[in-house]
Protein backbone atom coordinates (compact mmCIF):
# COMPACT_ATOMS: atom_id res chain seq x y z
CA UNK A 1 0.00 0.00 0.00
CA UNK A 2 1.37 3.82 -0.78
CA UNK A 3 0.83 6.33 1.86
CA UNK A 4 -0.56 9.22 -0.45
CA UNK A 5 0.51 11.34 2.78
CA UNK A 6 2.20 13.81 2.24
CA UNK A 7 4.63 15.61 5.14
CA UNK A 8 5.04 19.06 4.62
CA UNK A 9 5.83 22.48 6.87
CA UNK A 10 2.82 23.76 9.05
CA UNK A 11 1.12 26.61 7.35
CA UNK A 12 2.29 29.03 10.52
CA UNK A 13 6.14 28.27 10.17
CA UNK A 14 5.70 29.03 6.32
CA UNK A 15 3.97 32.09 7.41
CA UNK A 16 7.25 32.90 9.90
CA UNK A 17 9.69 31.94 6.91
CA UNK A 18 7.82 34.48 4.57
CA UNK A 19 8.06 37.40 7.57
CA UNK A 20 11.83 36.75 8.11
CA UNK A 21 12.46 36.77 4.35
CA UNK A 22 10.39 40.01 4.01
CA UNK A 23 11.60 41.71 6.74
CA UNK A 24 15.79 41.33 5.84
CA UNK A 25 14.96 41.71 2.20
CA UNK A 26 13.59 45.39 3.44
CA UNK A 27 16.42 46.30 5.97
CA UNK A 28 19.05 45.29 3.23
CA UNK A 29 17.30 47.78 0.91
CA UNK A 30 17.05 50.27 3.36
CA UNK A 31 20.73 49.59 4.38
CA UNK A 32 21.55 49.82 0.75
CA UNK A 33 19.53 53.39 -0.27
CA UNK A 34 21.28 54.66 2.92
CA UNK A 35 24.63 54.44 1.59
CA UNK A 36 23.27 55.24 -1.67
CA UNK A 37 22.07 58.27 -0.68
CA UNK A 38 24.73 59.59 1.57
CA UNK A 39 27.20 59.17 -0.93
CA UNK A 40 25.71 60.88 -3.89
CA UNK A 41 25.18 63.32 -1.00
CA UNK A 42 28.33 63.73 0.03
CA UNK A 43 29.41 64.22 -3.99
CA UNK A 44 27.15 66.39 -4.39
CA UNK A 45 28.45 68.52 -1.39
CA UNK A 46 32.09 68.69 -2.76
CA UNK A 47 30.78 69.62 -6.52
CA UNK A 48 29.12 72.53 -4.73
CA UNK A 49 31.93 73.69 -2.64
CA UNK A 50 34.79 73.11 -4.81
CA UNK A 51 33.48 73.92 -8.36
CA UNK A 52 30.84 76.47 -7.64
CA UNK A 53 31.83 80.37 -8.16
CA UNK A 54 28.10 81.78 -6.40
CA UNK A 55 27.06 80.07 -2.61
CA UNK A 56 23.95 81.52 -1.24
CA UNK A 57 24.16 82.62 1.94
CA UNK A 58 21.55 84.64 3.97
CA UNK A 59 18.53 85.89 2.74
CA UNK A 60 16.18 88.26 4.18
CA UNK A 61 12.77 90.25 3.23
CA UNK A 62 14.35 92.58 0.59
CA UNK A 63 17.92 90.90 -0.16
CA UNK A 64 19.26 87.90 -0.69
CA UNK A 65 23.20 87.67 0.31
CA UNK A 66 25.21 85.62 -1.77
CA UNK A 67 29.17 84.90 -1.87
CA UNK A 68 31.25 85.34 -5.21
CA UNK A 69 34.23 83.35 -4.83
CA UNK A 70 35.49 83.77 -8.74
CA UNK A 71 32.53 85.38 -11.13
CA UNK A 72 32.79 88.35 -12.75
CA UNK A 73 30.16 90.13 -14.69
CA UNK A 74 26.46 90.31 -14.84
CA UNK A 75 23.75 88.11 -12.79
CA UNK A 76 20.21 87.68 -12.46
CA UNK A 77 18.98 86.51 -9.06
CA UNK A 78 15.28 85.30 -8.66
CA UNK A 79 13.79 84.20 -5.69
CA UNK A 80 10.43 82.53 -6.04
CA UNK A 81 7.92 84.43 -8.02
CA UNK A 82 9.21 87.88 -7.29
CA UNK A 83 11.14 89.89 -10.12
CA UNK A 84 14.41 89.31 -11.10
CA UNK A 85 16.79 91.92 -9.87
CA UNK A 86 20.22 91.95 -11.84
CA UNK A 87 23.33 92.88 -10.56
CA UNK A 88 26.90 93.59 -12.24
CA UNK A 89 29.68 91.84 -10.09
CA UNK A 90 33.26 93.12 -10.24
CA UNK A 91 35.91 90.32 -9.54
CA UNK A 92 36.64 89.31 -6.11
CA UNK A 93 38.93 91.13 -4.11
CA UNK A 94 40.01 88.60 -1.62
CA UNK A 95 40.53 84.97 -2.29
CA UNK A 96 37.69 83.82 0.40
CA UNK A 97 35.21 85.54 -2.02
CA UNK A 98 32.98 89.00 -1.50
CA UNK A 99 30.08 88.58 -0.33
CA UNK A 100 27.37 90.38 -2.62
CA UNK A 101 23.85 91.80 -1.64
CA UNK A 102 21.31 91.52 -4.03
CA UNK A 103 18.30 93.19 -3.39
CA UNK A 104 14.87 92.13 -4.31
CA UNK A 105 11.45 93.48 -5.17
CA UNK A 106 8.02 92.78 -5.51
CA UNK A 107 7.46 90.05 -3.19
CA UNK A 108 5.20 91.10 -0.77
CA UNK A 109 6.14 90.33 3.00
CA UNK A 110 7.85 87.32 3.12
CA UNK A 111 7.06 85.58 6.63
CA UNK A 112 10.17 84.80 8.37
CA UNK A 113 10.92 81.25 8.92
CA UNK A 114 9.59 80.55 5.18
CA UNK A 115 11.67 78.31 2.89
CA UNK A 116 12.08 80.13 -1.09
CA UNK A 117 13.61 79.39 -3.92
CA UNK A 118 17.02 80.78 -5.24
CA UNK A 119 18.18 80.81 -8.42
CA UNK A 120 20.81 82.88 -9.58
CA UNK A 121 21.63 83.08 -13.60
CA UNK A 122 25.47 84.12 -15.15
CA UNK A 123 25.91 84.38 -18.79
CA UNK A 124 26.91 80.23 -18.85
CA UNK A 125 25.17 78.55 -15.73
CA UNK A 126 22.18 78.60 -12.89
CA UNK A 127 22.44 78.11 -9.81
CA UNK A 128 20.02 76.85 -8.12
CA UNK A 129 19.51 77.60 -3.85
CA UNK A 130 16.49 77.00 -1.43
CA UNK A 131 17.00 79.95 1.68
CA UNK A 132 14.96 80.17 4.74
CA UNK A 133 13.46 84.07 5.07
CA UNK A 134 15.64 85.65 8.36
Amino acid sequence: MVNTQKKAISPVVATALLLVVAVVAVVGFQTWFNTYQSENFAKLNEQTAAGSAINFQLLTNDTVFLKNTGYTGDVRVQVGSCDEATESWASPSNSGGDLENVSITNCGTMTQGSSKSIRVFTDSEVYSFTGTVQ
